[in-house]
Formats: structure tokens, C-alpha cells, sequence
């Protein structure tokens, strides 16, 4: 468990009675090179400037004093001394309340992290420092993992923020038109569809599909959630048509633009429409062009 193995080494009271008023023991069987404590931003003078180093980086161990009875940090013992004693530091035993059920575990269960965790945390610090094409290849790393084993293709969330500051879209195209290259060089048949919401834009960055959103400009709320749904009888669609037609025409038919019954981000259709009309409804999703999405 995490800060019984990875953590602060803390020497436990043992047997000691007053146990309640005590952290249990860490065995910090991790440990940190020396020299990582160097990679975060000091000050001229030599302060800490980052202060995420105090929390990652530990140069301390918690002994047990016999003779006080209590437990004490210790940054001048001879493994301290040695560079041995240094530790990550996001979980510690200090951090958690006095006392313990389990002298050997703390309950926080492991956090594990994924390897496309870390690549896309590669990709992001490249592209902090100007390395886009490194952080693109870090990007495509992780597609090939998938695809190279059987996956289809990929949901893009949010791919149209991915550039930032790019008011136009035109980095955010540029991006994904490089990507939809790649695929179709090593893995044409895997296909992406993405949560633009804007098809004339999203289509034209290589996505093959791309959804209607619930917000923005697409009036897809007018069919199925606004105050007087256009499928429940009482609205009109006529904003969601002239929008949709305008999306239509220039996205050049260079994908599908897709109207979902629903996504994770909004309740479910049939808190709306209600009765038959909610078949009309599915009618309507199941016979549009595009790929239908339920």
C-alpha cells in the first residue's frame, strides 16, 4: 500500500503502548537518485522557486527515538549522509491521521499509471518546449500501441482545443490533418471520430467523423433537450436544419457528421421526449446520413 512502500522511511514504536498517538510503519522500499532534486527551478539564491520538489523529493527518514519515545525526522543520519535516504514523497504516513488499525498497511491503495500515461506526459513536456514534432511522435506512440492490437480506430475528446490560442483552428487542423497522414500510411483502416462539433473544421483535420454537440452552434439541443424539444411536438428545428445544412455543404463531404441520442456529458434523451415520439425520435437518428450513435 501506498506510504508503507513508497514514502518517507518511518521507524514504528513497536510494541509501545501509546501506539494511537503514533504513524505506523513505512518500509520505503523506493528510493529517489540524488540528483533528481536538482531538476526542479531554484532561486539565484538558492531557494526553492518550484515547490513541487518538497512534495515529490523527501531527503528525510522518521526514527524512532527510544529514550524520548517518539518519532523523529532525521536528515543527518549516516544513510542520509550517503545519498541512501531519499524518498518519493506523495505519500507519506505523516500526512495521514495519528494513529493506525494495521502497523504495516495505511489502506491507500496503489495508483497505478499507465504507460500511454506517461508517453502523452512526454508529449506534453516536448510541446512546453517548442519539440512538437517529438511531442506528435509521442502522440502517435500510443495509437500504435492500440491499433497494433486490434483497436479500430479512436473517440477524440475535445479535439478541437488541443492547440491553444488558435482562434481560427487552423493549428488544431494542422495537427490532426498530420495525424489522419500517419494513420493512412501504417493504418488505413483505423478510422477517428471526433468531439469538434464543428464538422466543416474537424472534417477537414482528417477526422472521418465528427458528433453534433449539446453546446456551441448547432442548435442539436433544439431536437431532443431544450425547454420545448422540437421532438416533443411543441419546438421548431428550423436553426438545427440551417445549421446542419451549413455544416453539410461546407465540410465538402469529407466525412459523416454524426447526431447522437446522447454522450456522457448530458442526460438521457427520454427524460424529454416522451411516448411515441420517442420512436420518431430514434427514427430520425437511425435514418440520417452519417453513422448513428446511441
Amino acid at each position: 500500500m501506498w506510504a508503507t512502500y513508497n514514502g518517507p522511511l518511518v521507524d514504528a514504536p513497536g510494541s509501545y503502548p501509546g501506539t494511537s498517538s503514533y504513524m505506523g510503519r513505512a518500509n520505503a522500499f523506493f528510493v529517489v537518485l540524488p540528483y533528481w532534486k536538482s531538476f526542479y527551478e531554484s532561486n539565484e539564491d538558492g531557494s526553492i522557486k518550484d515547490i513541487r520538489r518538497d512534495v515529490n523529493f523527501v531527503d528525510y527518514a522518521i526514527k524512532w527515538n527510544k529514550n524520548k519515545e517518539t518519532q523523529e525526522k532525521s536528515h543527518t543520519s549516516a544513510d542520509i549522509n550517503k545519498n541512501l535516504n531519499r524518498y518519493p514523497g506523495k505519500w507519506r504516513r505523516e500526512w495521514m491521521a495519528p494513529g493506525f488499525v494495521d502497523p504495516n498497511n495505511t489502506g491507500v491503495n496503489y495508483a497505478p499509471l499507465r504507460y500511454a500515461d506517461a508517453v502523452l506526459m512526454a508529449a506534453e513536456a516536448y510541446n512546453e518546449i517548442g519539440n512538437t514534432t517529438e511531442a506528435r511522435e509521442a502522440l502517435k506512440d500510443v495509437m500504435r500501441f492500440w491499433l497494433s492490437r486490434g483497436c479500430d480506430g479512436f473517440r477524440v475528446d475535445m479535439a478541437g482545443s488541443l492547440v491553444k490560442n488558435d482562434e481560427d483552428q487552423k493549428g488544431n487542423i494542422a495537427l490532426w490533418q498530420n495525424i489522419r497522414a500517419f494513420l493512412d500510411e501504417e493504418y488505413p483502416e483505423a478510422a477517428m471520430v471526433s468531439e469538434w462539433g464543428e464538422p466543416y473544421q474537424s472534417l477537414a483535420g482528417g477526422f472521418h467523423m465528427d458528433f453534433l454537440l449539446h453546446f456551441g452552434s448547432s442548435h442539436y439541443n433544439d431536437l431532443f433537450r431544450n425547454e420545448k424539444p422540437f421532438f416533443s411536438g411543441e419546438g421548431d428545428a428550423s436553426a438545427f436544419v440551417s445549421k446542419y445544412m451549413d455544416s453539410y455543404e461546407r465540410s465538402e463531404r469529407k466525412g459523416l457528421i454524426c447526431i447522437p441520442s446522447g454522450n456522457h456529458d448530458m442526460d438521457r434523451l427520454a427524460r424529454h421526449i416522451k411516448g411515441e415520439r420517442r420512436k420518431l425520435a430514434f427514427a430520425f437518428l437511425l435514418s440520417m446520413q452519417g453513422a448513428p450513435y446511441i
